[in-house]
């Protein structure tokens, strides 16, 4: 479909008709199924629970579970919980005037350098810069 959308010269009902064909062919595709051991993990993963204690609730060895987690998720279960991690941390931080380091405690890293390092990864920005982005925007959401 790219390569046809990107022909100079290709008429606009040929266009039409292929992209109708792809999403056609998308859309009819088989759906994933939640695997069902997938509750579970989540429910550890909340718990911040280490890959063998995992593994070892749903019957399975910790190498195959994180393979089938990342399959599934695409994402590994330690970078689903560092993304909770710093979901948590970013509500928090918005909504309170507590401390980058006590914000960093609660929401379960080592200490605020590791936080930082968390935020970076999944965000691109310092918990510092979504403070400081939540404030700017509090007047915009204030009622009129």
């Amino acid at each position: 479909l790219a390569d046809f959308w990107l022909t100079r010269g290709a008429e606009a009902e040929e266009l039409r008709a292929q992209t109708s064909r792809f999403l056609l062919h998308v859309w009819s595709a088989p759906s994933v199924t939640q695997p069902a051991w997938a509750d579970q993990v989540e429910d550890w993963l909340d718990e911040q629970a280490p890959t063998r204690a995992i593994a070892d609730d749903v019957a399975r060895h910790p190498a195959w579970l994180a393979r089938a987690y990342r399959a599934w998720r695409g994402e590994g279960m330690g970078e689903t919980v560092r993304r909770r991690r710093v979901e948590r941390a970013t509500l928090r931080l918005r909504g309170s005037s507590a401390t980058i380091a006590d914000v960093a405690a609660e929401c379960g890293f080592w200490d605020q350098s590791h936080m930082n390092r968390a935020f970076r990864a999944v965000l691109g920005r310092t918990p510092l810069e979504v403070r400081r982005e939540a404030a700017a925007l509090a007047p915009l959401m204030q009622p009129a």
